[in-house]
């Protein structure tokens, strides 16, 4: 993605920048960062450069008003700028058309759920404000996984446009659609989420989607403070989170329900504000939600890393062990984060049971 010229621009702009720091960790994180992307192609020329500088303490980049990005994600995006095709394991498409028809062939609907990189919807943070329109040309880094899906049948959510609207209206709400210090969305955004997958099912597959008053109801608006992932120790903020409830008298987490249509399989994305402990919270993540718009909570198979192929591992695994565990299931809602199309630990076929 940079030139040798490029790199040595960015190199001075974060030696500014991180003057008093040391600076033999940071040239070392940088060229290797900017080592690892693609090369750029005459097409990605009027892209604006990526801001290829990890903190050395916590391996994140810093953006404006104390916002902090994966670098991976980074990467991720100057795939959009990249001339070659993916090989072998890294190439996501055969292991994904894989599993969609292994499921198809079971009578099991696959829906693709690619989280949209915060560093695109977030560009506002990220980028010099002169250069954030330009910066809009690196959804491509993932639109053209979705176009290549969609063509080989495979039902992928684009949320890219719910959340870019999400992220203006936020710009007054003050309810950020990720977190400014963490590198998931916010619990708002888990509830959203839920609502377009509602309505999408409600479109392809309705008999899956049972609301009822005496279902899963979101409980009371609260706060939660957080320690992200990506920010110094140290650094908090302040979100809004609405945990769901068993019913409108009953305040405890549903437990998800093995008779759901739905399950739910994926990687952090699946299990933050839902698992507790280093996931954040209980009782708000993107199953719960799921559960206050579908009827009852799904199953989840989840993941702590990338989402590629340790889930499906372990789907199989359950499967195996289960005989009957995907008997009354109509639909898969797979949700990872968009980086891992390029970011992955490998992309395997898994078979199924």
């Amino acid at each position: 993605m940079f030139s040798i010229m490029n790199l040595s621009i960015q190199f001075k702009r974060a030696a500014t920048r991180h003057a008093g720091r040391a600076a033999f960790p940071i040239a070392v994180l940088l060229f290797g960062f900017a080592a690892a992307l693609p090369a750029q192609s005459a097409a990605a020329a009027a892209l604006p450069a990526l801001p290829p500088m990890p903190d050395a303490a916590a391996g994140a980049v810093s953006g404006r008003d104390g916002w902090w990005f994966l670098p991976a994600e980074l990467r991720h995006l100057a795939t959009a700028a990249a001339a070659a095709d993916l090989t072998g394991e890294s190439d996501p498409l055969p292991a994904i058309i894989a599993f969609h028809e292994a499921l198809a062939a079971k009578g099991i609907r696959l829906v693709l759920l690619p989280v949209p990189e915060k560093s695109l919807i977030r560009a506002d943070e990220l980028f010099p404000p002169a250069e954030v329109a330009a910066a809009a040309g690196y959804a491509k880094a993932s639109a053209r996984f979705v176009d290549a899906l969609r063509k080989k049948g495979v039902d992928v959510l684009d949320v890219v446009p719910v959340l870019t609207a999400e992220a203006g209206r936020a710009a007054t709400s003050g309810d950020t659609v990720y977190c400014k210090t963490d590198s998931h969305y916010t619990p708002r955004t888990t509830a959203v989420l839920a609502g377009v997958i509602a309505a999408h099912l409600r479109e392809v597959l309705p008999e899956v989607v049972k609301k009822s008053a005496a279902g899963p109801v979101p409980g009371p608006p609260t706060k939660l403070t957080i320690q992200g992932d990506l920010a110094p120790p140290g650094t908090r903020e302040t979100l809004a989170f609405q945990a769901v409830q068993k019913s409108a008298t009953d305040a405890e987490p549903p437990a998800s329900d093995p008779k759901s249509p739905a399950l739910l399989l994926g990687d952090s994305h699946c299990l933050v504000f839902h698992a507790g402990g280093d996931m954040l919270a209980k009782g708000g993540g993107l199953a719960d939600h799921l559960g206050v718009e579908l009827g009852s909570v799904p199953e989840v198979i989840a993941v702590r890393g990338s989402g590629a192929t340790a889930a499906r591992v372990n789907l199989f695994r359950k499967a195996r062990k289960e005989p009957g565990f995907l008997g009354g299931k109509k639909v898969v809602i797979w949700c990872f984060a968009a980086r891992e199309f390029t970011q992955s630990d490998g992309w395997k076929i898994v078979p199924m049971p």
